[in-house]
Formats: C-alpha cells, structure tokens, sequence
C-alpha cells in the first residue's frame, strides 16, 4: 500500500511540475539588451497596445504586412520606451522597421528625424 501511494504521490508531482513549466513558457517572454543597452522584450502583435495595433491599419502601411513579433524598446538613457515592429512587403525581399510610442504615434526620437521608413 505504502508503494502505491508512493508512486501516486510521485506522479501528482512530476505532472504538477510539467504543468507549471508549460505555463511559464506560454507567458515568458524574452528579454535581452542590445548593442546600445536598451532593454528588448519580445512582444507578440495579438498583445501590441490597441493604439498600436490602430496606428499599423493606417494607410502609411497599406500593402505591409506586420511580422507576429515585435519588441518593446525601453531606452537605458531614460528616454522613453517604443515599440518596434518589422513590415515586410509580400512577394519581394523588402523590409521596413516602425517605433511607434504606446498611444500609437511615432516615437519622439524618429519623429524630431522625420524618420519612420527606417529599413
């Protein structure tokens, strides 16, 4: 009897933990600091800000299609955060990087650059 539970209570373990390791790699996200220092978090397109998603229907974008992953920027100098989203145009090799602020609007260092189609 002892061995049966033995076992049993050896199995709820082992399940449990699978359980929580799956959980945990469904909502990790990976984070690492570039060549700058700036922190980049890997961000699906599904979780981008509302404003975000918005400001990607707009006609500057027509005939782009977003890539599922971006990454949320936060500058190591304290100069905001932004997201950064990749655009590819389909049947050809051409791409094209967008840092839009959490309301959707160009990040305030490519804007004071007139910048937006960075490649």
């Amino acid at each position: 009897m002892k061995t049966l539970f033995l076992v049993a209570f050896s199995f709820a373990v082992i399940t449990s933990a699978f359980g929580i390791q799956n959980d945990f790699r469904q909502t990790a996200n990976i984070i690492a600091l570039d060549q700058d220092g700036d922190k980049r978090t890997e961000v699906k397109y599904a979780e981008l800000p509302q404003a975000v998603r918005d400001a990607m229907t707009g006609t500057d974008y027509r005939g782009w299609v977003v890539q599922e992953t971006a990454y949320l920027v936060t500058k190591k100098d304290g100069a905001g955060e932004y997201y950064e989203i990749t655009l590819t145009r389909p049947g050809t090799d051409e791409t094209r990087t967008v840092k839009l602020d959490k309301n959707g609007e160009l990040f305030k260092k490519d804007k004071d650059n007139n910048n937006h189609k960075q490649d």
